[in-house]
């Protein structure tokens, strides 16, 4: 199983970034537009699993205090040839990230172990953004709990699925 750590964008965040999607589409902006109902933003990407490590995952990400329920996602900018929307670094999120990876260690779960850069991603490999790039956007999405993801094709197309508290 490939798995992912991240926090869900509620549905009256995504139907603001469709809003913004639109507009990318009438300015002729190209590329790999990420699919609404994948919108999130990785916390911890922690790859190839075997399944039985799951519920240990999952027991971990119950186990972590919630110091925000708000992700505000500023503005429009470019990270390598992605076009994102970048997230307000706030300490409470920069908290629980830190906390989700000392548990993880804690249970010697392998993971991705980087610095945290939050983020949405829009658009892969974009194409024709200048005009977007430093755009305000200041949506706010709001969860109640840190989700564990599994990233998988279904007849060729990528889905996130929620694999529950």
């Amino acid at each position: 199983m490939r798995l992912f750590i991240g926090i869900k964008i509620d549905d009256k965040a995504k139907k603001k970034i469709n809003s913004y999607f639109n507009l990318l589409y009438e300015n002729k902006v190209t590329g790999n537009y990420t699919k609404i109902s994948n919108l999130h933003m990785t916390l911890v990407f922690i790859g190839e699993i075997s399944e039985d490590k799951v519920e240990v995952i999952k027991g971990i990400l119950r186990s972590i205090e919630i110091k925000t329920n708000v992700i505000n996602i500023t503005k429009m900018t470019m990270l390598k040839d992605i076009l994102i929307g970048e997230v307000k670094e706030e300490k409470a999120l920069l908290d629980m990230y830190d906390s989700i990876k000392a548990k993880l260690r804690e249970a010697k779960i392998n993971f991705d172990d980087h610095s945290l850069y939050p983020h949405i991603t829009l658009i892969r490999k974009v194409n024709n953004q200048e005009k977007f790039v430093g755009k305000d956007m200041n949506i706010d999405s709001y969860f109640d709990h840190i989700t564990l993801f599994e990233s998988k094709r279904i007849n060729n197309d990528l889905v996130y699925i929620d694999l529950g508290k």
